[in-house]
Formats: C-alpha cells, sequence, structure tokens
C-alpha cells in the first residue's frame, strides 16, 4: 500500500504519497496513434508500442486494480537490474480505454518529481518512491561504483551523473578529427599504431567528392593519419584507400589470442557498386538536404534500387567465385594496422557489426537487426551473436547468443524506431558495454503525407509535412551493458547529444550526430567520442568525422605534456 516500506537491495524504500493528483507521465508517451513522435507537444519522449508495452524508460507493470497495488508493483519491480523509481495507474474507465485498470512503472527519473512533465489527466494517478540513485553497481550503468553507505554512485573517468550515465565530454578543438578537403566522411574507428608511433583512424569517405547521401554507392574505407603529438583528436591526413566501394562502416577490434586486427564493415569492396553521374563538388551532392540515411524516403527507395540492380555482383578471381551481395557485411585481418588486410570474408553478420574478442579468440557481436513495430511498421534491433574460439573464429559462423532475432533481439521492447551504429568494448573489470546513435527520442518526423503506405507498412497514421529532416537532440547517443555479455541492459537515459562545445567558445548543434566509436584507456575509461557529424543547412549533405575528448582525455593529455616539459 502506499506509505509502506520494502527492502531493495540493502536500502530501504519508502512509497511516497501520489504526486498531484490526477496527473500522469505516461499517457503523453503513448504516441501510437500518431507517427512516432508527437511534435506538437513533447519532442523527447519514447513511444510505447501499443498500451501493453515498454519503452526504454516506463514499463508496463499489468492490470491492476487500484492505485495502492499499482504503487506495490512498482516497488518490487527491477527491469535487468533497474528499479521502478515512480508509477502512473489509470482507473478504469479512463479516457482512453487501452489504458484503464493498468499500471506503469518508470526506471529513470523522469517521474520522480511530481510527475516532471505530466499535464492533468483526469483518472490517472502518479507517485514515487524515495530510492537512493543506487544499491548495486549496474545502478550506475556499470560506469561507476556504489557507494553503499551514501547510496550514491561514484562515476569511473570519463562518466558522469546521478547514475553514471552520461559521457562527461571536454570541448572539441575546432578543426580536429578527419575532415580531408572537398571530401564528406562518416565516422571512423581509431587505434595507436605504436610500430609506427602515430595514431590511425579507418574512417568512411564518400568518393566522387559527393555527400552522405550518395554513401550507398560512393563509401569507401580509407586509413588517415594523425602525429603522436596531436594525439587521438588529430587532425587526420589521407593516406589510402583500404576497401573501394562499396566500404561502410569500419569498426576495429584487437584479437589479443591471435595477436591480429580485426575490422567488421559493410560493403563488398572492389568497386562493385556503380559511380555517380553527379557532379559533385566541395563533398556535397547538387541539391542534396540532409537526409535520414537509411530510414528516409529517398534513402530507403535508393536501397531497394541498388539491392535490386546490383545485389549478387561477382566477388573475388576465377570461375565458380562466390557472388556476394554489394552490401555485405564482411570481416578481415591484419597484424599491422599500416599494412595489408586480409581478404575479406562474408560471415553472415548484421548490419551495424561491432565486436568484442574474448580470450579464446572468439567474437562476441553486436549488430543491427529489423522487428516490427505498429508504429512505424519497423524496429531497428540489436542482436547478438557469437564465433568460434581459436585463431580463425573471426571467419565465423557467427551464431545467436541469449535469444532474440531480428523481430526483437537482445531488448524486446527497444521503442520505435530504435537503435543502430553500435560500437562495443569491455571494461578491464569484466564487464561489457556498448554505446549506439538511438533514434528512439530525435525528434523525427518520419512518414509524411502523400508518401507511399509501402515504405512503412505498419504505420497508423502520417503527418502531414512539406520535407522530413533531421533536428538537433540530446537523445542522439545511447548506452546498454552487461555482467556477462549475454544479458544485457540498456540506458533510459541520453549518453550524449547532437550539441557539442568547441574550444574557441562556439557551439554546435548539429542537424545529424551518429556512427559513434570510443577510445577508451586500459582499464576501458572512454578517453575520447568520435561521430559522422552533418551540420545541415546550406552545407546540404556535407559530412564529416569529429573526434571529441572526454574531460578524463583531456586530463591525460596535459599530463602527457607535462611530462615530456619536465624531461626538458
Amino acid at each position: 500500500m502506499v506509505g509502506s516500506i520494502f527492502m531493495l537491495g540493502l536500502l530501504p524504500v519508502a512509497l511516497l504519497p501520489p504526486s498531484a493528483p490526477n496527473t500522469s507521465f505516461v499517457a503523453d508517451e503513448y504516441c501510437a496513434d500518431d507517427i512516432v513522435h508527437n511534435t506538437t507537444t513533447r519532442l523527447d519522449f519514447d513511444c510505447l508500442r501499443n498500451a501493453t508495452s515498454s519503452s526504454a524508460s516506463v514499463k508496463a507493470l499489468g492490470a491492476m486494480a487500484s492505485a495502492d497495488a499499482c504503487a506495490d508493483a512498482c516497488a518490487r519491480y527491477t527491469y535487468r537490474g533497474l528499479p521502478c523509481r515512480a508509477w502512473t495507474y489509470f482507473a478504469p474507465g479512463y479516457a482512453r480505454p487501452q489504458f484503464g485498470g493498468r499500471c506503469f512503472g518508470r526506471v529513470d527519473d523522469g517521474g520522480t518529481t511530481a510527475a516532471t512533465g505530466a499535464t492533468p489527466d483526469a483518472g490517472a494517478t502518479s507517485g514515487a518512491l524515495a530510492l537512493p540513485a543506487c544499491s548495486a553497481d549496474a545502478h550506475c550503468e556499470f560506469n561507476g561504483a556504489c557507494d553503499l553507505a551514501r547510496g550514491a554512485c561514484a562515476c569511473h573517468p570519463g562518466w558522469r551523473g546521478a547514475f553514471c550515465q552520461t559521457l562527461d565530454l571536454a570541448p572539441a578543438a575546432p578543426r580536429n578529427g578527419y575532415r580531408r578537403a572537398n571530401y564528406s566522411s562518416w565516422g571512423g574507428s581509431v587505434a595507436y599504431d605504436a610500430a609506427r608511433g602515430v595514431w590511425l583512424m579507418f574512417a568512411a569517405e564518400i568518393d566522387g567528392h559527393c555527400g552522405l547521401n550518395e554513401w550507398y554507392l560512393l563509401s569507401r574505407i580509407v586509413r588517415a593519419v594523425a602525429t603522436a603529438e596531436a594525439g587521438p583528436e588529430g587532425p587526420y591526413a589521407f593516406e589510402e584507400v583500404v576497401v573501394d566501394r562499396l566500404g561502410h562502416q569500419p569498426t576495429l577490434a584487437y584479437d589479443a589470442f591471435a595477436k591480429q586486427w580485426l575490422m567488421f564493415h559493410q560493403g563488398a569492396g572492389g568497386n562493385c557498386s556503380a559511380p555517380s553521374k553527379d557532379k559533385c563538388v566541395n563533398g556535397s551532392t547538387p541539391g542534396a538536404v540532409p537526409d535520414f540515411g537509411s530510414h528516409s524516403l529517398t534513402s530507403m527507395r535508393l536501397r531497394q534500387q541498388q539491392q535490386q540492380q546490383q545485389q549478387r555482383v561477382g566477388v573475388g578471381a576465377g570461375a565458380g567465385a562466390p557472388r556476394l551481395d554489394c552490401m555485405a557485411n564482411m570481416v578481415m585481418r591484419t597484424a599491422n594496422l599500416s599494412g595489408a588486410w586480409s581478404a575479406q570474408v562474408e560471415a553472415g553478420i548484421p548490419d551495424n557489426p561491432t565486436a568484442v574478442v574474448l580470450a579464446n579468440g572468439s567474437a562476441l557481436l553486436l549488430g543491427r537487426g529489423f522487428g516490427s513495430s505498429t508504429v512505424t511498421g519497423f524496429v531497428s534491433t540489436i542482436n547478438l551473436q557469437a564465433s568460434p574460439a581459436g585463431p580463425d573464429g573471426w571467419k565465423g559462423p557467427y551464431d545467436p547468443v541469449g535469444g532474440g532475432g531480428d523481430d526483437g533481439g537482445i531488448f524486446p521492447d527497444l521503442p520505435a524506431p530504435g537503435w543502430e551504429d553500435g560500437f562495443a568494448w569491455r571494461r578491464a573489470d569484466g564487464t561489457f558495454h556498448a554505446i549506439f546513435h538511438g533514434m528512439t527520442r530525435q525528434n523525427l518526423t518520419w512518414a509524411c503525407a502523400g508518401q507511399p503506405a509501402d515504405l512503412f507498412p505498419g504505420a497508423q497514421k502520417v503527418l502531414p509535412c512539406p520535407e522530413p529532416r533531421f533536428h538537433a537532440s540530446p537523445w542522439v547517443g545511447r548506452h546498454a551493458w552487461s555482467a556477462d555479455g549475454v544479458t544485457w541492459a540498456y540506458s533510459p537515459y541520453a549518453a550524449f547529444g547532437s550539441e557539442v562545445q568547441f574550444t574557441d567558445g562556439t557551439t554546435g548543434s548539429f542537424a545529424r550526430r551518429e556512427r559513434p566509436h570510443l577510445i577508451v584507456d586500459d582499464e576501458g575509461n572512454p578517453t575520447h567520442l568520435i561521430n559522422g557529424i552533418q551540420p545541415g543547412g546550406f552545407t546540404g549533405d556535407y559530412s564529416y568525422t569529429l573526434v571529441q575528448p572526454t574531460t578524463h582525455g583531456t586530463a591525460l593529455k596535459k599530463a602527457r605534456a607535462a611530462a615530456k616539459s619536465a624531461l626538458k
């Protein structure tokens, strides 16, 4: 009952009295009657697929007889280690029948102070639990340790927030990263080449001086270099093409078992995609505006056309060579980051592949799948696979781990439109982590009046909009974690947004900030965040690759400079 006390972990939990009467933090978050986001009211919420489903922060607790029963259910509920912190109960006869008699809990802190952001809603009652920030390290997302005496998280370097949920980013130098003149690029993976004493970035670059909208034809993987003095922030200079058209989404993983580097990426290479007919200049496609990448009307049509026209392109030499989809997902290896790579292997891995190689040589891989949603017709899910052990385990096959295929993945309740662009790593303490581009809370208009219905077959309604565009959002980065690499939890909070502070005092609010990668220290603490950046506006579909340090990375750089100065 309301007012009773339970035990959660080692700490008592008090149920506070209901907050302002007749309020709800859930009703405004249910948006299956609109398309993806209700752009007329709140712009930063997750959508429930239906009244019995859950979202990143709001969890369906089931049918209840009363508000007291709902409060009790919240006090006993945890989602993969995260406690319920607030609740809403909809009385029978509620104006939206699908909610009547149902209880919802919230696992973030968005509803703990008088149902923050709620509007008067007759028939709904909300309340909050007086919880400490943590009673276990998992409540700190394994980005920190829980101080049980204080019930507070002590964050590891590179993270901040009450739950260590947010990257602790420092200002970035305005001209760092990879910004080759007259070319667009879209993110990259960085590693230090000790033999040469330089930093190397393997980036997706758009050939033909075109912009990002042409990635499906012109993306290639290039190697770029930054001096040790400049550090991992760069700037990086072009060295050579590693995978010619088509090559996209490169992600490095080190295999300590075989002492080799792996590169997971999309694209069969070998110029399997046709050159663009556009007369592109300055890294921008004529007449282009920033579109929705692989989710937009334009790119979805183009991808369909490409798959029809270019799949089953011959790859390899000699009669009987395997014939692969030009956009197939591949993996290859090298013992020398500045040297030659092996032949590509098409191992049946999903889009956006990223992996942690275990001590026995098995690669634990996260990738993107596609499920179904009553809101958009699809949801970008996250799938988990693993390769065999041994020095050649990276070649596959990669088999599903922990359940969940394209229809649900490892996060069955991930709200539409979902996540993509993962980067995985493992801390020295053994915990697994991944960071993603989260499309869930972006202010996107997904399906507009007049667009073909078959692009979004499950959409219940389309919003009138003259032209769909991206908008800057504080929710573009999302974090997930696992104690064992098999059972994963994801954060109800944002890890980073699309706004960037620069060292010259300016601020950039970007239309798109995606393809997140991290550079981490020996303990697994993040020192730098790497993203594909698209300014938008008059720059059209131009994009570049930004490297932004964390405060931890900045502190390490200052310490190295001080040590070098002391030796003089």
